[in-house]
């Protein structure tokens, strides 16, 4: 028995449609049939997928990381020999992959 691209009785996301000609869900369907699911579990496995990709979507976007090796806001207040352990510390951070 072939399986279909359908949301479980019932589910919030029945609404929606699934795009069959994606990767993700084109690996789903061949390890879905290779493993023997029925329609129920594979189903169930799409209703789950489409939870996971609902929540990511709807979180906010994750706000930007401060560059590494910015300079303080204050940097020009700084002693020479603050500016310098900075430095210091900026090269060695460079020098192991940070």
């Amino acid at each position: 028995m072939a399986l279909e691209a359908k949301f479980p009785e019932g589910s919030p996301y029945a609404k929606f449609t699934i795009d069959v000609k994606d990767p993700r869900y084109v690996d789903a369907h061949a390890n879905a049939e290779r493993l023997g699911l029925t329609q129920a579990q594979f189903s169930g496995l799409l209703e789950h997928e489409a939870k996971r990709v609902s929540a990511r979507a709807s979180q906010p976007p994750a706000a930007p990381t401060p560059a590494a090796n910015a300079l303080p806001s204050n940097y020009s207040k700084l002693s020479t020999a603050a500016k310098f352990e900075l430095a210091l510390n900026r090269a060695a951070a460079k020098r192991n992959g940070g």
